[in-house]
């Protein structure tokens, strides 16, 4: 996934969103702010996959063109390579204002990857802070910013513990079945 988006093969966490653009409803305004500071002192990639709002879209480049080797930014819907960065990530940002049910989260997770949420909606209902993924709760930079850099410390402090949540997030069970014995029940 690096190399086909023309990032850096370098051994540091990656980062995707896939999602509209949406300024303050899927949360790219605080994803740019708190990845750019991140992004600075090259400690993970990341990578924005997404159709959306024009000043939104100017900005992303920006982060991308300013950050060529550690941004990278696909400009469209592809299902294809979504599933490619739910694959290839390490991490999958999903820092939403508000988030009736959230699928990215749970995509990802099947895949392997650990989800990175805010504490709303669906979202909240599905990620287990430091078991299986890392939530935040203010909607700032500065939160998201925080939850980026304790994903970041789990990922080369405790490695281990890393891989255990990766397990756990694999098997999680989001299925209309389990949905439907806790319904009954």
């Amino acid at each position: 996934l690096q190399r086909a988006l023309r990032l850096a093969q370098a051994d540091v966490p990656l980062f995707g969103f896939v999602g509209r653009l949406v300024p303050r409803q899927k949360g790219m305004d605080i994803l740019l702010g708190a990845g750019e500071k991140v992004l600075e002192k090259g400690t993970i990639q990341l990578v924005i996959l997404g159709k959306g709002h024009a000043t939104t879209v100017r900005s992303i480049r920006a982060l991308a063109k300013k950050y060529a080797t550690s941004c990278a930014f696909i400009h469209t819907f592809d299902e294809r390579l979504a599933r490619r960065m739910y694959a290839g990530c390490d991490v999958m940002v999903v820092p939403s204002r508000f988030e009736p049910c959230g699928l990215i989260q749970m995509i990802a997770m099947r895949y392997g990857t650990i989800p990175l949420v805010r504490k709303t909606g669906g979202l909240a209902d599905t990620v287990t802070d430091g078991k299986t993924g890392f939530v935040f709760g203010p909607y700032t930079k500065t939160a998201l910013r925080g939850a980026i850099e304790r994903t970041i410390a789990m990922r080369y402090k405790d490695p281990g513990e890393w891989d255990r949540m990766i397990l756990r997030v694999m098997r999680q069970d989001h299925s209309w079945a389990k949905s439907a014995r806790a319904y009954k029940k």
